[in-house]
């Protein structure tokens, strides 16, 4: 076989070795390696570390609320609307237009429009509760891009 077709195939299971990389091996801090090599967990409890703070999830626009979008709101709400969700632009147009209030997120105009138990929006098919509590407490996070 030529270098020259040799080439493209290395480049393409190089490509397909990166699509396939979960990135390296984290261990979490409640699970920590015994100190002899073991793959055993040291059992610790919350009684041995008062100080430590409890875990909170905090949501990520990209991940969490940018797809709640995606999913019930950018066929209207898209390039041609005003307020546009689509992932281009949905959180500079959110936090700078107004939709989110940081200070008092339940008066967030963005809320109040999907909010159950009388939702505006979506019209056809309201978001689920889930979707909703996700939407506002990344508000109440300070609606953060990340």
């Amino acid at each position: 076989m030529k270098l020259k077709n040799i080439i493209p195939l290395l480049i393409l299971a190089l490509l397909l070795a990166c699509a396939k990389d979960k990135g390296p091996l984290v261990v979490p801090e409640d699970e920590p390696i015994a100190e002899n090599g073991d793959d055993e967990k040291e059992e610790t409890s919350d009684e041995e570390n008062p100080d430590e703070e409890t875990e909170t999830y905090t949501f990520s626009f990209k991940d969490d609320i940018q797809p709640i979008f995606n999913q019930n709101c950018v066929t209207c709400h898209g390039e041609f609307h005003q307020l546009n969700l689509e992932s281009c632009c949905a959180h500079e147009i959110l936090t700078t237009k107004g939709y989110v209030n940081t200070s008092s997120p339940e008066d967030s105009p963005l809320y109040r429009e999907i909010k159950h138990p009388n939702p505006r929006m979506p019209p056809a098919n309201p978001l689920s509760e889930s979707d909703v509590d996700k939407i506002l407490t990344w508000i109440k996070e300070g609606a953060k891009n990340n």
